[in-house]
């Protein structure tokens, strides 16, 4: 009884918790309602399976040449990328919607990420920017 007690808090409770801070998953959520092309959703120096997953879309990795050419085609890009990533996209193109995401690896939990006193110090930054072409 003990274990199946365990097991039950850990399911109900600890877990979802953990997929706050899984870059993918609060990217995915994110976008829930929006209408994404399947051709113009693009990775950069980031890739996250749990956003190809929860969004049905493979993120391709992306290129300067490759969002100029997609920028023209459709006049928008989605782009999941980590901070320098972010702030290349920001010098480059105009950005009309961005989401900075806490992002921390959860299947290799360390003791500085379980303490909430010591969190913010493990903790990395992920993007999801919305890029539009230049006018």
């Amino acid at each position: 009884f003990t274990g199946i007690f365990i097991n039950f808090l850990m399911n109900s409770s600890f877990y979802p918790q953990l997929l706050n801070y899984q870059g993918g998953t609060v990217a995915s959520n994110y976008l829930k309602g929006k209408l994404l092309r399947t051709d113009n959703c693009f990775s950069l120096h980031e890739t996250s399976f749990a956003l190809d997953v929860n969004t049905g879309i493979n993120w391709m990795d992306g290129s300067p040449a490759l969002f100029d050419a997609k920028l023209k085609e459709h006049g928008e890009v989605w782009v999941f990328t980590n901070q320098s990533g972010y702030v290349y996209l920001k010098e480059q193109y105009p950005v009309a919607d961005s989401k900075r995401i806490e992002h921390f690896h959860v299947t290799a939990m360390t003791l500085p990420f379980l303490n909430p006193s010591t969190r913010q110090s493990v903790l990395e930054e992920r993007y999801l920017v919305q890029l539009k072409a230049k006018d």
